[in-house]
Order: structure tokens, then C-alpha cells, then sequence
């Protein structure tokens, strides 16, 4: 719940907006370059967010339809499949693997390292912990 309210923060101020635009306008040369630039800005809004549906479709899907609107690119039409829809599907790969870089960036996570300590595992520092240990997988899967 509290995620959503984070999102909803980031909604009403356009800090979301603002970050993935400047992503966006920075490498959206091009369909892959769009691709990336909203995968880095997923990445760098995951730790602030911990829900994926909360970033998926409160900041990303906004922008996404907008970016694919513009290209004619429409929802529900034969054009659908143009950009909007490599949008959409690029943006769902790399959600997953954003919200296993960052231990705040995903509820399960925090679970998970809850659940490691009830069986006795001592982790010093939690969250540079998780990072280390999920940087490359998640950086390979991007």
C-alpha cells in the first residue's frame, strides 16, 4: 500500500516523468535506444518504488503510450504492433530484473532476507549486500 502512495507521489510531482524523459531524450534516437532509456530509468526509480505494478502503470505505461501514440503507434488497431507493443514487452523484461537489483525495489525481497534471518543467516549490511550480490545477474539480464 505504501508503494502506491510513493507512486502516486512521484505522479503528482512528475519526478517520474521528468527522469524517464530525460532518459528517454538522452538515448531515444532510436526504438532500442528508447528501449534503454527507459530500462535506466527504470532502474533508477526501482529503489524509491517497491512495487513494480506501482512503477509499471503509474509512471511507465503513461509514457509509453504517449511515446507510441506519437510514432502512430495506436492501442487496439493493427498499429498496435508497431512500437507500442516492443515498448511494453521490453519494459516488462527489464521490470524484473530491476526489481532484483535493489533490496528496497521489491516487497519479496525484504522478505526474503526477513526469512534468511529467521533461519540464522547474520547479513552486516543488508541492503550493500543484496547489491553486491544481484548486480550482475541483473545486469546480465537486462
Amino acid at each position: 500500500v505504501v508503494s502506491f502512495f510513493f507512486s502516486r507521489g512521484f505522479i503528482k510531482t512528475g519526478l517520474g516523468d521528468r527522469i524517464a524523459l530525460c532518459f528517454v531524450s538522452w538515448l531515444g534516437k532510436n526504438t532500442l535506444g528508447l528501449s534503454y532509456g527507459l530500462a535506466l530509468s527504470e532502474a533508477a526509480i526501482s529503489p524509491a518504488i517497491p512495487s513494480t505494478t506501482a512503477r509499471a502503470g503509474g509512471i511507465f505505461l503513461p509514457i509509453i503510450k504517449s511515446l507510441a501514440v506519437t510514432a502512430d503507434s495506436h492501442p487496439k488497431n493493427d498499429s498496435s504492433r508497431k512500437l507500442g507493443a516492443y515498448l511494453i514487452q521490453s519494459q516488462l523484461q527489464c521490470s524484473s530484473s530491476s526489481s532484483a537489483l535493489f533490496l528496497t525495489a521489491a516487497a519479496q525481497n525484504l522478505l526474503c532476507v526477513k526469512l534468511a534471518e529467521g533461519l540464522g543467516v547474520q547479513v552486516s549490511s543488508k541492503w550493500l549486500t543484496w547489491l553486491k550480490a544481484s548486480c550482475i545477474p541483473a545486469v546480465i539480464s537486462f
